[in-house]
């Protein structure tokens, strides 16, 4: 709904939604942060502590942003939100983190970093994080329980494994995360 447009200034007198003083969208008590124009050029933005969840396409696109604070209290980022986002840097998300959507990050070229905090119980949909090309610092503290399709797919983590000749299953912490060449046999480890 809100692809490519510009910042977005609510009213406060507006029942449903409310604005920061940047153009950024939420919902009227700012639990959703649901926009976050991509004519944006701040280089970093910190998410306020009030939001639990990042809407579906919300940083979609920004080609300015390079780092974004996550609050603590953050427990879901849905599909797309910070797709295409090719400047991002690092993400480290906190405990209370239970949901990242499909193609959440995708194609964050310039992503490098990924640190999920001890105590989360974090669900890691399909593609999440697919050609973050980048991507080779994964620290997952918390108790992912679920791993996607594809979801490191096109990574620097998979591509250094790949390029060592590496050849059988790979891991994001305890979690099976997928088979790289064609090994003659796979041992799942415990966990």
């Amino acid at each position: 709904a809100f692809a490519h447009s510009a910042p977005v200034f609510v009213d406060s007198n507006n029942k449903h939604y409310s604005s920061d003083e940047s153009g950024v969208l939420f919902n009227k008590n700012k639990t959703t942060l649901i926009h976050y124009s991509d004519k944006l050029k701040a280089k970093s933005y910190k998410i306020p502590e009030t939001v639990t969840e990042i809407d579906e396409r919300a940083f979609e696109s920004n080609k300015y942003i390079t780092n974004v604070e996550f609050p603590a209290a953050l427990t879901k980022i849905e599909k797309y939100a910070f797709s295409d986002c090719e400047k991002l840097q690092s993400v480290s998300l906190g405990k209370n983190l239970k949901y990242i959507g499909e193609l959440a990050f995708d194609d964050c070229r310039c992503l490098e970093k990924l640190y999920i905090e001890e105590g989360s119980t974090a669900e890691i949909n399909d593609e999440a994080f697919l050609m973050c090309y980048s991507l080779r610092d994964i620290s997952v503290s918390g108790k992912v329980f679920k791993i996607g399709r594809y979801a490191f797919s096109g990574t620097g983590f998979e591509k250094d494994l790949a390029e060592r000749n590496y050849s059988g299953p790979y891991y994001v912490g305890k979690v099976l995360c997928g088979v790289i060449g064609d090994p003659d046999k796979i041992s799942i480890k415990e966990g």
